[in-house]
C-alpha cells in the first residue's frame, strides 16, 4: 500500500469507472463516430477531475473520522502521508484540467458539470449527516452523469434510464450503508454520524424496495413506445434477465459475502457481475441491430 503515491490515492482512479455513466446516452444512440469519441474522452477527463476534486475535499472533511474506520484510516490525509496543503494544491491543478476538458463540450454539460460538483460540496460538508438524503445525493450524482453525457451527444434521454439509474444507484448506496453498520457495529456513528439512524430492518427494506424499483423501471424502458420505436424492436425486454440477475448479485455479494462497501471493487473484480454486464451489452446491441 505504501509503494502507491498518495497523490494517486487521493484522486481514487479506479472509482473513475463510475464515470462510464457519462457514455450510457452514446450507448443506447449508438452514434459512434470521431466526433462523438473525442466527445466521450473529453467528458470522462472532465467528470474524472471533478469527481476526484469532490474526493480530495470530502478526505479533508472526514480526515478525523477516516482515522476511526478499519479501511478508510489509511487514506492520505487520516495516515498523514499528504498534508492538507498538498491536498488543495492538487485539487486546484484539478479544476483547471476539468475546465479545459469541458471547454469545447456544450453548455448544459458544463452546467450539469457545475451542478455535480456543487451537490457533491454540499453533500461533503453538510447533507451527508441528513438520513436517506445522503444517498439519495449519491445516487444523484449517478443520474447526473448520465444527464450530462446525453447533453454532451445531444441525446434525449428515456425517463425510465434515468429513473432506472436513480433507484439502482439509491440500491448499492443503502448496499453500502448496510456494509459500514456491519463493519463498524455499534462505533458506526463514530465514522458516520447519520449511520446511527440506519438500523439493519431499516436498511434491509430500504434495499427490497430499491431493488424492484430498479428491476421494474427498467422493464418498463424496455417495454416503453419510445424505446420500441427508437430501435424498432419489442425484442429488449429478454435483457431484463441480466438486470435481475445483476441486483440478486449484489444481495448475494452484501448478505453472503459482506462484501457491498465499496461497489467499485465489485464492478473490477466480481467475475460473475462482470459477464453478466458483458452479456448484457451483448444482447442490447445484438437485439437492437439483428432483431
Amino acid at each position: 500500500m505504501n509503494t502507491i503515491s498518495p497523490y494517486i490515492r487521493v484522486i481514487r482512479p479506479k472509482h473513475w469507472i463510475k464515470n462510464i455513466l457519462v457514455l450510457v446516452p452514446l450507448f443506447f444512440a449508438w452514434k459512434v463516430t470521431v466526433d462523438t469519441t473525442v466527445i466521450a474522452i473529453a467528458s470522462l477527463v472532465a467528470f474524472s477531475a471533478t469527481a476526484s476534486i469532490v474526493y480530495i475535499l470530502n478526505d479533508l472533511a472526514d480526515t478525523e473520522a477516516d482515522r476511526l474506520h478499519p479501511e478508510k484510516k489509511f487514506r492520505p490525509f487520516a495516515a498523514g502521508t499528504l498534508s492538507h496543503r498538498q491536498g488543495k494544491v492538487l485539487a486546484a491543478l484539478l479544476v483547471l484540467i476539468a475546465i479545459i476538458a469541458s471547454w469545447t463540450l456544450s453548455s448544459g454539460f458544463q452546467l450539469t458539470l457545475f451542478g455535480y460538483f456543487i451537490l457533491n460540496l454540499l453533500y461533503s460538508f453538510y447533507l451527508k449527516r441528513r438520513l436517506i438524503i445522503d444517498v439519495m445525493i449519491l445516487a444523484a450524482g449517478f443520474v447526473l452523469r448520465v444527464v450530462a453525457g446525453g447533453f454532451a451527444f445531444h441525446v434525449t434521454l428515456s425517463p425510465w434510464i434515468l429513473l432506472c439509474t436513480f433507484f439502482a444507484s439509491l440500491f448499492i448506496g443503502f448496499g453500502k450503508r448496510k456494509n459500514e453498520t456491519d463493519i463498524l457495529q455499534e462505533g458506526s456513528h463514530k465514522h458516520r454520524a447519520v449511520l446511527e439512524h440506519y438500523t439493519r430492518d431499516f436498511l434491509n427494506q430500504l434495499l427490497g424496495l430499491t431493488a424492484a424499483m430498479t428491476i421494474m423501471s427498467y422493464s418498463l424502458y424496455t417495454i416503453d413506445a419510445k424505446t420500441v420505436d427508437h430501435f424498432g424492436t419489442d425484442n429488449l425486454i429478454y435483457t431484463v434477465p441480466f438486470v435481475v440477475y445483476g441486483v440478486f448479485r449484489y444481495f448475494h455479494l452484501m448478505y453472503n459475502l459482506s462484501s457491498g462497501g465499496d461497489p467499485t471493487k465489485i464492478f473490477l473484480k466480481d467475475k460473475m457481475t462482470i459477464i453478466n454486464i458483458f452479456c448484457w451489452a451483448l444482447s442490447f446491441v445484438l437485439i437492437t441491430n439483428y432483431f
